[in-house]
């Protein structure tokens, strides 16, 4: 008997789902595993839910230094909001393809259907408005601004999260800039932060039941 019966809240075949403080447990359930037919409850495995969110960097963490590499940045970020992202690598003389985690389906508490995210809420950290880039020429041959075609690129890209393809949520996309050193950019620069943060905060909530912002970035589920 469960102290909390209120914390099971789904089953998929003999797999139990608990929720506690928000996040997810599921106990695998399988007599026939390795594991699980050595344990008295026949428990394969423990999956816990993690990482609500997290941050796509296309600053600081990678060196995004042309037109190749902002493409290759692009793209990964495309494939994520698809949903068609995998990666392929040779191990001990196989080939291992890792791609991205759908999600997962239940029988709630209710006997209705219950849906949780196989992956979590993301966010893109744009450059700083300080470097240009090659991927783009002007009229007058100059580069074009990476701070504005990361902002334009990550958003249009974002839009793909709108369509429902069983493994994707509704998107909220959201943009907000760097922190500026002038005082007068300053103050838009906050200005710019309090609308749009606040729709980066919605997008989190929706996703998570709570309210999580980081800057800087736009936000997809």
């Amino acid at each position: 008997m469960l102290a909390d019966p209120e914390q099971l809240v789904g089953r998929s075949g003999r797999n139990l789902l608990f929720c506690n403080n928000g996040l997810h447990i599921e106990l695998v359930i399988d007599p026939s595993h390795p594991i699980g037919r050595d344990d008295p409850a026949h428990i394969a495995d423990v999956v816990l839910e993690s990482a609500l969110s997290t941050i796509v960097d296309l600053e600081d963490s990678i060196a995004a230094v042309d037109a190749e590499d902002k493409v290759a940045a692009y793209a990964n970020w495309l494939g994520l909001m698809q949903g068609s992202l995998s990666a392929s690598f040779d191990k001990d003389g196989r080939t291992i393809t890792r791609t991205l985690e759908a999600d997962r389906r239940y029988v709630g508490a209710d006997d209705g259907e219950l849906v949780l995210p196989g992956r979590s809420l993301l966010f893109v950290r744009n450059v700083g408005h300080l470097m240009t880039t090659p991927a783009v020429l002007l009229a007058d041959g100059a580069q074009a601004p990476e701070s504005i075609l990361d902002g334009i690129m990550t958003s249009l890209i974002a839009m793909h999260n709108l369509a429902d393809k069983g493994v994707l949520r509704a998107a909220v996309a959201a943009m907000a800039e760097r922190r500026h050193h002038a005082s007068h950019s300053l103050r838009s620069d906050r200005n710019a932060r309090t609308v749009l943060g606040d729709q980066a905060r919605t997008a989190a909530a929706t996703k998570t039941g709570s309210t999580s912002w980081c800057e800087s970035v736009s936000a997809a589920t």
